[in-house]
């Protein structure tokens, strides 16, 4: 077993990749356990605080911020980074580790920059240990609700400015902590092999423990944590790990054997793959996406659940060929992924105001290509990721009204009412124990 120290430097590098080559945190997490051999609760404790520092990153870098009566940002970024974890560290753990995480940190402050940055971090993590829990230190709820709601819920500024215009502030808040909980982890059980009590004993024998997701047929809910990949079950292709609000939006598209079905902005590819198995491969589902490499694992994720009626097709759906049309198409479209922040422990850093402006001219192109593929009759379902109205609700007003073929149908007809909101498909973070997502089910009129 490595030493703390040593994991937490593993941590700091980490964070450089992230930073400095703009790595995505899960890459620069498999790419440190595929050079470099650690045990399993290594991984863990690394995986952990990884993402713990990524998440808690606003809120830390306010407490620095107070203590070192300036901004993190000027301190060298190796010893911003060292302070970052040693305060996520200090705040969300047991504070009896409190001395070793300042010992370890000036140890590494001094190694990676000189003795007097060892002795500035010793100063300024012996002051977050005897002060962070003084919650004057943030700003005030009642006079600064947005400031205050940043700083202490580690959500940037604008973002939460952003969404005090279409939600409650209270409401802000609750979907705020619920970004923050660690995302909990539902599993698709593939019909086609196995059903959802079988899955769930073979789980059992191989140590996970779940329950029955009561909301949507043939999906477990995991207790606790658990890595899937190396499980028989999973190589075997009894199940895809699928947040319920995924399968939701394929329960709303209700595929039927016999047809043709195109999803769009496939990869990479849980929806598609509940399309194969909800026909029982009884169908031509055409997967297309823009990315070649998304496609080959999208390919290889339906070869290990046996799905054989799935055609990967590279193509950009703006300009999208093919001869004929779909009695069902799957527009997934490219978003903000608002609604998935609690799984992307880096997303929120990643975001930028202007993004909104650019995803929705995208939306907007990519929904007027889908119309033109769906067959008269047929049914086109605009889904995303996002709990943000303007790509979701007033992205569909926008569309009825450039294209009057199409109408909107009930969404209760097809998924439980608990997940409908005006007739669409909306899940909520803080709501509904799924990610947050939306998607509306569009008919074309048969003689359009």
């Amino acid at each position: 077993m490595k030493n703390r120290r040593e994991l937490i430097e593993a941590v700091i590098h980490r964070l450089t990749a992230i930073e400095n080559k703009n790595k995505f945190v899960d890459t620069a997490l498999e790419n440190l356990f595929a050079n470099r051999s650690f045990l399993p609760q290594e991984k863990a404790i690394i995986t952990e605080l990884t993402h713990g520092a990524l998440r808690w990153q606003g809120k830390i870098d306010w407490v620095l911020s107070v203590f070192l009566k300036e901004k993190a940002e000027r301190l060298p970024p190796i010893i911003r980074r060292i302070l970052r974890v040693a305060v996520y560290q200090i705040l969300e753990n047991d504070r009896t580790i409190a001395a070793i995480v300042v010992n370890d940190s000036v140890s590494l402050a001094k190694k990676y920059g000189h003795s007097g940055l060892g002795s500035l971090t010793n100063a300024v993590l012996r002051r977050v240990v005897n002060q962070a829990d003084d919650e004057s230190i943030f700003p005030d709820l009642k006079s600064e609700p947005a400031r205050h709601i940043s700083a202490v819920y580690s959500h940037p500024l604008w973002l939460v400015q952003r969404w005090l215009g279409f939600f409650p502030e209270n409401e802000v808040i609750e979907i705020c902590q619920a970004n923050n909980r660690r995302p909990e982890i539902c599993l698709r059980v593939n019909q086609t092999k196995i059903d959802v009590h079988g899955l769930q004993n073979k789980l059992r024998i191989e140590g996970i423990e779940t329950h029955i997701e009561t909301h949507i047929d043939n999906f477990l809910r995991v207790i606790g944590s658990a890595a899937f990949q190396t499980l028989p079950s999973y190589r075997q292709g009894w199940f895809q790990p699928q947040d319920i609000s995924a399968g939701l939006v394929v329960r709303l598209a209700s595929p039927q054997a016999g047809s043709r079905i195109l999803d769009m902005c496939a990869a990479p590819g849980g929806k598609t793959t509940y399309f194969a198995e909800l026909v029982h491969n009884q169908a031509l589902v055409v997967a297309a996406d823009v990315g070649f490499y998304k496609l080959r694992r999208l390919k290889q994720n339906a070869q290990r659940l046996g799905l054989t009626c799935i055609h990967p097709l590279q193509a950009d759906g703006r300009k999208f060929c093919t001869k004929g049309k779909f009695d069902l198409v799957l527009l997934d479209a490219p978003c903000s992924g608002s609604g998935t922040l609690s799984r992307r422990s880096d997303a929120r850093l990643r975001k930028k105001p202007e993004d909104f402006e650019q995803l929705i001219h995208l939306q907007k192109k990519l929904i007027l290509s889908a119309a033109e593929l769906t067959e008269p009759g047929g049914v086109l379902v605009y889904s995303t990721c996002s709990i943000d109205p303007e790509e979701n609700e007033a992205l569909i007003r926008w569309f009825l009204d450039q294209d009057s073929r199409f109408e909107v149908e009930n969404a209760v007809g097809f998924i439980p009412e608990k997940f409908v909101h005006d007739g669409f498909l909306r899940t909520l973070p803080h709501r509904h124990r799924a990610d947050g997502a939306f998607a509306a089910r569009l008919r074309r009129h048969p003689a359009a």
